[in-house]
């Protein structure tokens, strides 16, 4: 459930990683990302692991979606 202190940390760090990202855009400009970033940007290694991340989410989610 989502009071299962696993479920609990796991929200947390997603949460704190929103909030830096988040304070970080806030603090510059932020560049506009086209689709030729986005490919690039799908090529860094922090990136890749974070779209496997959605992707496995994805598919379990998927699984009870009918």
């Amino acid at each position: 459930g989502m009071l299962d202190p696993a479920v609990v940390r796991v929200l947390g760090d997603v949460g704190r990683q929103l909030t830096s990202a988040y304070d970080e855009a806030r603090s510059k400009p932020v560049t506009p990302v086209g689709a030729m970033g986005l490919l690039r940007a799908m090529g860094e290694p922090e990136v890749q692991r974070a779209l496997g991340l959605f992707v496995a989410v994805a598919r379990r989610v998927g699984k009870d979606v009918h």
